[in-house]
């Protein structure tokens, strides 16, 4: 199964978003086509102009449903780092004198610290206008380090979200 959201100012909103069967792929040219079972429903736009010498790109977003799900933030080369990992003989006791950095244990890769996150938020607290049931999801290069509630998946003062 595959989702189309509403796109450009043609939609009218959540109700024009469509979920339809995928009966086949094509990949010609960098460019891919899918075959639905029916036809969707509503127009959803997908054009490139240029304006003011920038081009832009519109098209409606769609999701594949019934598969797992890779969330990745982007990643800036320039600013990764290699952290070499802490020495065999490295002591992790809170009383001991630290000597390695964050205390790693294996060799790892640091990152600009500005990554994707998934929020969710209602209007007001204890309404339960929130529901969210992430299954399949794998989420890397994601979180904000340093800013308080920028973590990879956040349910944002909610409170009861005993339904997700």
């Amino acid at each position: 199964a595959v989702v189309s959201t509403q796109s450009g100012h043609y939609g009218r909103g959540p109700s024009e978003n469509e979920e339809a069967e995928i009966t086949s792929i094509n990949v010609s040219n960098k460019k891919t086509t899918l075959g639905l079972k029916a036809a969707l429903k509503f127009k959803h736009i997908s054009m490139t102009q240029t304006v003011g010498g920038r081009t832009l790109k519109t098209a409606a977003e769609v999701g594949h449903l019934t598969r797992n799900v890779k969330l990745r933030g982007n990643v800036n080369k320039d600013h990764l780092e290699g952290i070499e990992p802490c020495p065999k003989a490295w002591d992790p006791d809170q009383f001991a004198t630290q000597t390695c950095f964050d205390g790693r244990y294996g060799p790892e890769v640091d990152s600009d610290q500005f990554g994707s996150q998934i929020m969710f938020h209602a209007e007001a607290m204890n309404t339960r206008e929130v529901h969210g049931r992430l299954e399949y999801i794998e989420v890397t290069w994601a979180g904000q380090a340093f800013r308080l509630g920028r973590y990879p998946i956040h349910f944002h003062m909610n409170g009861d979200v005993s339904g997700s």
